[in-house]
């Protein structure tokens, strides 16, 4: 059995890490934010995170990226 997290496990954590109770309202915030990490205001809507969180860090986001895939144009 493999010891990683599955899908499912990630989507319960991210709900329950943001206090989602809304099933539809978790599966769209997850689809475009589950995985990172980051804390998510469902105040708000995901045009204004996606603003917020990435537009407003995509220099830094960027940089992640080409580091963790070795500036392989492949995956990014």
């Amino acid at each position: 059995m493999s010891k990683r997290p599955t899908l499912l496990q990630h989507f319960r954590s991210f709900a329950y890490q943001n206090n989602i109770t809304d099933f539809d309202v978790a599966l769209e915030y997850f689809s475009v934010f589950g995985g990172t990490g980051w804390d998510v205001d469902t105040s708000k809507s995901v045009d204004e995170l996606i603003k917020e969180k990435v537009l407003s860090n995509y220099e830094a986001l960027h940089k992640g990226v080409v580091n963790f895939t070795h500036g392989n144009g492949l995956y990014h």
